[in-house]
């Protein structure tokens, strides 16, 4: 399962990717919007808030709740029609904003399906997909936490070489 890091920064660094060197249009995609994507990235796991709350009074179990109807693609499908919305009304800024969120839902999606399982179709299945590479155990986590450490270390490298970021310590 990755952790909450992984999801943001994944979402950080490829929404960074697509403004720095695909879109290039720094007017109408500010730097604040990478942010927003990065805790957009961590939507589907409002889950968990809920499992807690429901487990307090009903004592259902995480795995009723969890990567369950949170982790469907009809959120990113609900964003990416917005953005649809958006692009017709010729809103480049806002339409911008709701492809960043989109991107943000659907990585973390993407990231859970490799670890794990998910139900993406929910709530018109209950069909679970995922590759499940890394089990739920401790050599599971200790793996993640390693990917984290060095996704984390790619990333601040790319941000000195590209924005010298060390000035700003």
């Amino acid at each position: 399962m990755p952790f909450a890091v992984t999801h943001v920064l994944t979402a950080i660094i490829v929404i960074e990717f697509l403004r720095e060197y695909l879109l290039k249009d720094k007017k109408n995609f500010p730097h604040y919007f990478i942010i927003i994507g990065g805790i957009a990235s961590l939507l589907p796991d409002i889950d968990i808030i809920l499992y807690y709350i429901l487990y307090a009074f009903f004592k259902i179990p995480q795995e009723a709740i969890h990567r369950m109807l949170t982790h469907s693609l009809i959120w990113p499908a609900f964003f990416l029609i917005g953005a649809y919305y958006a692009y017709i009304k010729k809103n480049k800024k806002q339409l911008n904003l709701l492809i960043v969120i989109t991107i943000g839902i659907t990585l973390h999606i993407i990231l859970d399906m490799i670890t794990g399982y998910v139900v993406p179709l929910a709530p018109f299945s209950q069909q679970m997909f995922g590759l499940n590479l890394l089990p739920d155990s401790q050599i599971g986590r200790s793996i993640t936490l390693g990917i984290d450490a060095i996704i984390l270390i790619a990333w601040l490298i790319h941000e000195e070489v590209k924005h010298q970021i060390s000035k700003f310590v």
